[in-house]
């Protein structure tokens, strides 16, 4: 996976705040899944983040995981974010709850 982010995206990444407009997947220590806060059912989600960055041309999505997840299970996230057309992937590693276990 490809890491090309602009500068001001690396700024956004470096002072781990999100852009205006950014969209934040959130995975919660009980594998529950929220964008922007909002709860999504993980068997929806392709389609949600289908939905949200077709249209864009900035298609970075932060991800955020809670600590103690076990890689595979943020795996499988990175690989539903890519087939739905996510070109970059930022992991927030600065995570307000826990820090990310990778």
């Amino acid at each position: 996976m490809a890491m090309n982010i602009g500068s001001a995206e690396r700024a956004a990444i470096n002072s781990s705040i999100e852009p205006e407009g950014a969209i934040v997947l959130e995975i919660r220590v009980d594998r529950t899944l929220r964008i922007n806060s909002q709860p999504i059912e993980q068997a929806a989600l392709r389609n949600c983040l289908v939905g949200i960055f077709e249209p864009r041309a900035n298609r970075l999505l932060f991800l955020r995981g809670a600590g103690g997840l076990e890689f595979g299970t943020v795996a499988s996230i990175l690989d539903v974010a890519r087939s739905a057309g996510v070109d970059h992937i930022a992991l927030d590693t600065a995570a307000k709850t826990a820090p990310m276990p990778f």
